[in-house]
């Protein structure tokens, strides 16, 4: 008797497109937020409720998924969400439908929403379109069954087709978690009765994968420095939460990838840009640091990399004359500089944090612009670079390490390059995913051989040039040095010179002169010697006056002369200043000359006279020498204010005498005050010091009311107060305090 016969599934189906065909957790939320994305949501939030610590799973333990998709209907939860196998989105991606936004449908084998059983085995349902009143609700429970899915000892049908689905039309919101659905539009899926193991490092590895679901090129192209990587972000967020509140894994990615944008920008060594592979002209078109380049694989360059001669000859002795499957695709490659020994790329060296960063991001593939995993997992090296590297030759290849790729690829140009139905990658069937990963590996090889050694070498050389630049900079500013400082030396000796011979030829005619006052007051007192003895007194008494006056301008001829005279800073007598001047030789020299005639003389000899009192000074002192001239009057006057305060070595009647020359105590520290912070004024400028070092080495003429200022009312207070106190206080011992 013949019959019609109808394959009968049991509900063993579910845990083998499910759990036993997704290999983790990881991946079976991934697969459920695909399915999000095909429903044009914009944002998602998953939620880990009653987890314990380190997201321990207990039997409360629930996933929840929200999206503000699009939204199913009742038709749609019978006919596809309830149908395994269902094709409706293969059968759209064939007509080259794409979603409200433009996005290309990723589910094509109608298996994906499966997943889920692999995370629990009780899931609710709750989904509305914009065209719906009340929310849909269904739930499919099925913690009955044993670990095998087998329930017939209990009672339970293991049929498919008699598989309960509660289901309901009318259902109001009611928890936190499902008022999350503020929109019209949208769904739910709340998944319990756990299975698997969670962790922190899995939860934030699932929340990572996640956030690189798309790839991040056109973040990248638009990237500058201080850009806030939120405003990216628009048309796809993704949110995990603690049960109500908000983790902070969105945050630690978002800074983590913005140092990481921010890296591209400023260290990447090498960028391979807007690449092109073109299948049926043969060749890689892109850009090297925004220069184009082409490479055919027929060129004779391309073939003589290992990587070529390893699949394409030894594998394909006929590739010449074959037509490339693998269809055409796009690629970046953005390179970053480990080597830390190399001086000529410093400048693009991460430090530890950075490399670090670097590597966690890896070469990936993407189709229809949405990963293709696990291709780009840390530990997936999926284009065998590591191996190839043992096997070849290290130095041919770059490492996974320092490479982050973006290689895209899609369903319409790549129809022969298919996923794996366990989400593991692309089908290994045929050539053309051998063909494909070889392409991709020679490319690399070829990179490496030839474009980032040539581009090192393009550094390199532009690094040695800019050395050599910079060594004869400074050998010529070396030489330009020695010039100056020879030029200063003769300028010395022949001012040293000309200070002596005008020094002789005032000398021999003071000393004329002199010979001649002599002679005419022998003369005089002959005439006196008859005279009365009281006008002979008188006389006498004249003629010591006149000699007294004779020995001045003798030495000086200077009455006419107003510096190092006419001090409005000293006070009281001028017999201090009168020492100073009749024992300072230089300066005697100096006021024999006229400042209009020897300005360039004044100038220089302001410079030696003060550093001969600040050397003296801190010498008898037995301060210590600091750095310029502004440093050293700084610690002298700084000496000399310690040295009038009561715990100084001085007693009440040394202090007092030292005060008086500035009028005393207050007007002391006052006047010295001001002329310490002309010379030096904290981090300023050191105007006075920085003057008179200018003038000692290039002279220049200064204004008569300006030299006379500093030499009266600078120099000289400085001159006469050192020279007392180094009187006062030869031979008593300094003290610590105003040693430092």
């Amino acid at each position: 008797m013949k019959e019609i016969m109808k394959v009968a599934p049991e509900v063993r189906l579910l845990k083998m497109l499910g759990e036993d065909l997704i290999r983790d957790e990881k991946t079976a939320l991934i697969e459920l937020v695909k399915n999000s994305y095909d429903a044009d949501a914009k944002k998602i939030q998953v939620f880990f409720v009653d987890f314990e610590e380190e997201f321990k799973i207990n039997e409360k333990s629930q996933i929840i998924i929200v999206d503000n998709g699009i939204g199913m209907d009742k038709s749609i939860i019978k006919t596809s969400w309830l149908s395994p196998g269902t094709a409706h989105k293969k059968v759209k991606k064939k007509r080259g439908e794409t979603t409200s936004l433009g996005r290309i449908y990723q589910g094509e084998k109608g298996i994906g929403r499966y997943s889920m059983l692999k995370l629990g085995r009780t899931v609710e349902l709750l989904t509305k379109t914009s065209k719906d009143t009340l929310w849909n609700r269904a739930k499919m429970d099925l913690s009955k069954y044993d670990e095998d899915f087998i329930g017939s000892d209990q009672g339970y049908s293991t049929s498919l087709a008699e598989l309960d689905i509660e289901y309901s039309d009318d259902y109001e919101l009611r928890d936190f978690y499902e008022k999350q659905l503020l929109e019209d539009q949208g769904t739910l899926l709340r998944i319990s009765n756990l299975s698997g193991r969670w962790s922190p490092k899995k939860v934030r590895e699932v929340y990572e994968d996640l956030r690189k679901l798309e790839p991040i090129i056109p973040i990248l192209n638009g990237w500058s420095k201080g850009d806030i990587l939120e405003s990216y972000e628009d048309n796809f967020k993704i949110h995990f939460y603690i049960d109500e509140v908000e983790s902070d894994h969105r945050e630690v990615y978002n800074a983590e990838l913005t140092v990481f944008l921010d890296l591209v920008k400023e260290k990447c060594l090498l960028e391979i840009r807007q690449g092109f592979f073109d299948d049926k002209l043969r060749r890689f078109n892109f850009l090297v640091d925004g220069e184009q380049k082409t490479i055919s694989i027929d060129d004779s360059d391309f073939k003589k990399v290992p990587a070529y001669k390893k699949y394409f000859i030894d594998e394909r002795e006929d590739f010449d004359n074959e037509t490339l499957e693998c269809g055409p695709f796009s690629f970046e490659f953005y390179i970053f500089n480990f080597n830390n020994k190399d001086k000529s790329i410093k400048d693009f060296l991460v430090n530890r944090d950075e490399k670090k960063l670097v590597e966690s991001q890896r070469i990936y593939l993407y189709r229809d612009n949405i990963r293709v995993y696990p291709y780009g997992e840390k530990n997936n090296d999926w284009l065998s670079i590591d191996a190839l590297r043992g096997v070849i030759r290290n130095n041919e290849f770059l490492s996974n390490g320092q490479v982050m790729g973006i290689i895209s690829i899609t369903s319409k140009e790549n129809p022969l390059l298919q996923d794996k139905t366990n989400r593991e990658g692309l089908i290994d069937t045929g050539e053309v995913t051998k063909e494909f990963f070889a392409l991709l590996q020679t490319f690399l090889n070829y990179l490496k051989r030839k474009i980032y050694t040539n581009h090192l070498s393009s550094i390199k050389d532009a690094y040695q040039a800019e050395e050599r630049k910079q060594k004869k900079a400074e050998e010529k500013v070396r030489l330009e040095k020695e010039r100056i400082e020879k030029l200063k030396k003769d300028a010395e000796i022949e001012a040293l010179k000309l200070e002596q011979a005008e020094e002789m030829e005032q000398r021999k005619k003071a000393e004329i002169e002199a010979e001649k006052r002599v002679k005419e007051i022998e003369r005089k007192e002959k005439e006196l010697k008859n005279r009365e003895d009281n006008i002979v007194k008188a006389e006498q008494r004249t003629i010591e006056e006149m000699r007294s006056e004779l020995g001045r301008r003798v030495v000086y001829q200077d009455e006419g002369n107003p510096f190092f005279r006419r001090s409005s800073v000293l006070k009281g007598d001028s017999e201090d200043k009168d020492i100073i001047l009749n024992n300072h030789v230089l300066l005697e020299q100096l006021r024999l000359l006229d400042f209009d005639k020897f300005y360039l003389m004044y100038s220089m000899a302001f410079r030696v006279f003060i550093e001969d009192v600040v050397k003296n000074y801190i010498a008898s002192r037995k301060l210590k020498l600091s750095g310029g001239l502004g440093d050293n009057v700084r610690t002298m006057i700084e000496d000399m204010l310690a040295l009038i305060r009561k715990e100084s070595v001085l007693d009440d009647l040394e202090r007092a005498e030292i005060t008086k020359l500035l009028g005393g105590n207050e007007s002391f520290k006052n006047e010295l005050g001001v002329i310490k912070s002309e010379f030096h004024d904290g981090h300023a400028q050191q105007i006075l010091a920085t003057i008179l070092n200018t003038n000692a080495h290039n002279p220049k003429k200064m204004i008569k009311e300006d030299a006379l200022n500093i030499a009266n009312n600078k120099i000289l207070p400085l001159m006469v107060i050192s020279q007392k106190i180094i009187e006062v206080t030869k031979g008593k011992a300094v003290k610590e305090s105003m040693i430092k």
